[in-house]
């Protein structure tokens, strides 16, 4: 039996098949044709992701990784990032530290 109570054997049903969540790539892309068919073209024609489309309708928010072994390379990757907002990062950074302290 499975989590969901059929045997591992049994026919799915239009039930019982699993849908697309919103955090995958199918889910993204049935999202976009609902509701940003100029994305969903784009990505349907290879110009963008399915993620891309999904940050550039707004519906996700933008994220970077960095390693965080070594300062000044963050430093480096955060000032590409920020660009002129990197004032903005530095003074929250300083309110978190006192907020902190």
């Amino acid at each position: 039996m499975t989590a969901r109570g059929r045997a591992d054997n049994a026919p799915l049903d239009s039930n019982d098949a699993p849908t697309p969540q919103e955090n995958t790539a199918q889910g993204s892309i049935r999202k976009l044709r609902k509701a940003a068919p100029e994305l969903h073209e784009r990505v349907l024609a290879g110009e963008l992701t399915p993620n891309a489309a999904m940050v550039e309708a707004g519906f996700r928010r933008p994220r970077r990784s960095l390693y965080i072994d070594d300062p000044t390379d963050a430093a480096r990757l955060l000032a590409g990032w920020f660009g002129p907002r990197l004032g903005d990062l530095l003074a929250a950074l300083a309110e978190y530290i006192e907020v902190e302290a």
